[in-house]
């Protein structure tokens, strides 16, 4: 593979050996960043696996992953890598806030009012609007993806995947998806479908 390539993935193999099943065989590729691929295929073909495997939240049995000429650790959250679920995970019954200020370098942890001002401030400069003092309940489907977007985006991923985010989502919600989506500039992006 190319060494001027922001992410290389060599080799992936992932088995549940609950059940047997092979998700991910062999999987290869390279991505520059800026660049956008799409994963597409049937549901339990393994692409949900492979996301969660690329951001660290489940160990590969073999291959790695190599962002910016490090290979990544097996297996744990990189903060290089920002992954946006098809089921939002935001922290329930805490306001939206909360979650958006877990991973966020770029707080200063001030007191409530503070935070919240700085985030109102960072999502008004990703053109996101949600309710930061509601509580998970109380948003629309496309609403809860454009907060997990936010969390991720606000940690400025180099790598930004999307598992299906607009899958639930009316079509004004979809389209402010993918007008943010539109925007986004030197980070490579996987999106699922």
């Amino acid at each position: 593979m190319e060494t001027n390539s922001l992410i290389q993935v060599q080799g992936i193999d992932k088995t549940f050996s609950v059940n047997g099943i092979h998700a991910n065989r062999g999987i290869s590729f390279e991505m520059k960043s800026g660049e956008t691929i799409g994963i597409t295929g049937e549901n339990g073909a393994g692409k949900t696996t492979l996301v969660t495997i690329l951001a660290g939240e489940m160990a590969a049995d073999n291959g790695r992953i190599i962002i910016s000429g490090q290979t990544a650790p097996n297996g744990i959250p990189n903060p290089q890598v920002g992954l946006v679920h098809q089921h939002p995970k935001l922290m329930p019954g805490r306001p939206v806030w909360e979650s958006l200020v877990i991973g966020n370098p770029n707080i200063q942890l001030f007191g409530r009012r503070h935070i919240i001002g700085q985030l109102g401030k960072q999502l008004e400069d990703l053109h996101i609007e949600i309710p930061l003092t509601a509580t998970p309940d109380r948003l629309t489907q496309g609403q809860l993806h454009l907060a997990e977007l936010a969390a991720v985006l606000l940690r400025k991923p180099k790598l930004l995947i999307l598992d299906e985010p607009t899958a639930a989502c009316s079509a004004d919600e979809s389209q402010s998806i993918l007008e943010i989506l539109s925007k986004i500039k030197n980070t490579a992006l996987i999106y699922i479908s």
